[in-house]
């Protein structure tokens, strides 16, 4: 896969970092009407998988790391947020092109190498560039204005996500001639987005409209 060489190079000594890259399979690096895109891998650096070798994981035809076993026979936020979200939408999840804006993994966003992020960015153009996709979902605020600075004609509207003062963002644009359309959740590691009816409904009609 061409683009996953790309990115090793661009990478340089990054890639023996502890962190992970996809969570889908090389396979979805292809025109698709949905993105994912998340701030980082959370875990422990000193014994987690380095960022070559998650890039090699993903070359695998089935790969997906939703579908792993995270924590134990215990259920893991993040893959049962999007397993739920996908579902409502009637679309398959493994289908989707998934990944973090950041491959580095640290045990809290304040540890991430910020010098890094002109690298990062490059990666995240490339991906988007070989995607094309019509929707886009990010978790965390990092993510989600690297994506808005994409867009020209934004609209922008906060709407509640039902947990305290978080908000949920919808976003509309043109990137490359196209209409693109970007949710904003709040951290899926943290946010429940799977037991709230209303968020989901909000999302789906966004999306559909």
């Amino acid at each position: 896969m061409n683009l996953i060489k790309e990115i090793k190079h661009l990478l340089g000594n990054e890639i023996y970092k502890s962190g992970a890259a996809f969570y889908s399979s090389a396979t979805t690096l292809k025109q698709g009407k949905f993105m994912i895109i998340g701030l980082n891998p959370g875990g422990d650096p000193d014994d987690e998988t380095t960022i070559e070798a998650s890039l090699n994981d993903c070359l695998e035809h089935d790969y997906n790391a939703f579908y792993e076993n995270w924590n134990g026979n215990n259920k893991h936020r993040l893959q049962e947020n999007l397993k739920s979200l996908f579902s409502f939408l009637g679309e398959e999840l493994k289908e989707v092109c998934a990944f973090n804006l950041f491959f580095e993994r640290t045990k809290s966003q304040k540890q991430l190498s910020l010098e890094a992020l002109p690298i990062y960015r490059e990666i995240l153009l490339k991906i988007v560039d070989v995607v094309k996709p019509k929707v886009i979902f990010t978790f965390g605020k990092l993510p989600l204005a690297e994506i808005k600075m994409l867009l020209t004609k934004a609209e922008i509207e906060e709407t509640p996500s039902g947990h305290g003062n978080w908000q949920i963002t919808l976003c509309s644009g043109i990137m490359d001639g196209q209409l693109i359309k970007i949710v904003g959740f709040p951290l899926l590691s943290v946010y429940t987005l799977y037991n709230r009816p209303e968020q989901l409904q909000m999302v789906r009609r966004f999306v559909n409209s």
